[in-house]
């Protein structure tokens, strides 16, 4: 598979995650989309370049934050590049492996945000840790599940078992 390919990939899932959040309005009832392309591209980067990659994509949706600003890159950051390193640890490709991925790299996400922004949240962070949270991160790995599939069935590629 063509790494082209995949960039414009992880390009339409970054327009989708905004057209979302921001044109349409869901806000916080959206999958996040930014987190998404952050996980499955630092599958296929190294280290340091899928920190870069959480870094501008937390940046991103940083701009869009009013009293959190720095808490998404923050946790984009270390959720990429934990990413990048269970490669070494993880060898599946399947469907089912990237949407547990990818639930749990939301759920990290979710915590490291929760840590690095106090204030930005109302209620008690470990409640949302336990309620909330694994609600959005399974309507997000879900989400990322089926993009991932898409994506697969029109570049033709085939899935490791």
């Amino acid at each position: 598979m063509k790494n082209r390919e995949y960039l414009a990939f992880i390009i339409i899932l970054i327009a989708l995650d905004l057209s979302l959040h921001v044109g349409l309005g869901f806000g916080r009832g959206a999958p996040d989309l930014l987190t998404v392309a952050a996980l499955l591209s630092a599958r296929r980067l190294s280290g340091v370049k899928a920190s870069l990659v959480g870094l501008v994509l937390g940046l991103l949706a940083d701009s869009l934050a009013l009293v959190s600003f720095g808490a998404s890159a923050v946790a984009l950051v270390i959720v990429s590049f934990l990413g990048a390193r269970t490669r070494d640890m993880f060898e599946g490709n399947s469907t089912l492996f990237i949407a547990a991925y990818l639930f749990l790299g939301k759920w990290l996400r979710d915590a490291i945000w929760f840590g690095a922004a106090p204030a930005a949240h109302a209620g008690d962070p470990i409640n949302l840790l336990w309620t909330v949270t694994p609600l959005y991160a399974l309507i997000t790995a879900v989400c990322g599940a089926i993009a991932i599939s898409i994506f697969r069935a029109v570049v033709g590629e085939r899935r490791m078992r």
